[in-house]
């Protein structure tokens, strides 16, 4: 794969299967609610509620916000409000996350109450498909939202396999679906920012070539945070740059740079936030 290629391709089997599930689990539910990373919000967005045509409930989590840039997360909290999109900035690892959620799932979902009571109906549990890309922090959340150990956690994409239902209280119902991606994405800088956050598993990347962005971006957009990361200035491109990751953290080969550990070094920091925090897209 080259990153010079228009698209990038990945799409290992089970995610075919886990397509077919959620379009299936969309006839069922009242509301959607979609995990996207606060580091590149447009990106992680979706794909296939990008085609949907239907008219369910909707809200926004924005997840890993204790990665971005706090000043570019406020801006693109404005930027989904004004299109009437309601959205929530958190980090799901926060203690009051799950809490903040439901109730602002249950304030969007009274309008399905109301339906149900002007009928004549008990109000059933408010059902709702949580859907995201891989590694958003989907299963974090529905832990907690279960108050157990409901889904596989790993920092790396495609653990969830299976949907299944989780059901936090008798007010609201979830329905938790596998992180998938499209076959290819036609636009090179959206797969370089799904790569970048740890969306694309690192076998599948020429990592070399995504470092480089990732470098030449900070450089250009948080020069401060290399600085720190480095404690020095002392390189002017990205060769020298890796050449520094390797000195700093001693990642050396009988007295030379082992460069692919540095490469590898600096990419797992970036995606931890090891780094610092900093925001791939800005909100226009």
């Amino acid at each position: 794969m080259n990153m010079k290629q228009d698209n990038i391709h990945w799409y290992p089997g089970h995610m075919a299967v886990a397509t077919r599930e959620i379009r299936k689990g969309l006839k069922i539910v009242d509301m959607i609610i979609e995990l996207i990373d606060a580091r590149a919000p447009i990106s992680s967005r979706h794909p296939f509620l990008a085609n949907y045509d239907g008219n369910k409930l909707h809200l926004i989590i924005m997840t890993k916000t204790d990665l971005a840039d706090p000043y570019v997360t406020v801006h693109w909290e404005a930027y989904f409000e004004e299109r009437r999109m309601p959205i929530l900035a958190l980090n799901v690892l926060e203690k009051n996350s799950a809490a903040t959620i439901v109730k602002k799932a249950l304030e969007i979902g009274h309008v399905v109450f109301e339906k149900q009571i002007a009928k004549g109906m008990r109000p059933q549990p408010l059902r709702a498909m949580v859907i995201g890309i891989p590694n958003v922090g989907k299963s974090t959340l529905i832990n907690r939202l279960a108050k157990r150990k409901a889904a596989v956690v790993e920092d790396r994409p495609g653990v969830t396999r299976a949907p299944q239902w989780i059901k936090p209280n008798d007010k609201i119902w979830l329905l938790d679906t596998p992180g998938v991606l499209p076959m290819n994405y036609e636009h090179k800088l959206t797969s370089t920012h799904l790569a970048a956050i740890g969306a694309i598993k690192r076998d599948v990347l020429p990592l070399e070539s995504l470092t480089s962005y990732i470098y030449k971006y900070v450089k250009s957009n948080y020069p401060k945070l290399l600085f720190k990361y480095l404690q020095t200035d002392a390189f002017n491109d990205y060769d020298s740059f890796i050449n520094a990751v390797g000195l700093r953290f001693g990642l050396m080969n009988q007295g030379i740079i082992a460069r692919e550990q540095a490469i590898n070094r600096f990419y797992d920091d970036f995606k931890a936030g090891t780094i610092g925090r900093v925001s791939l897209e800005v909100a226009y």
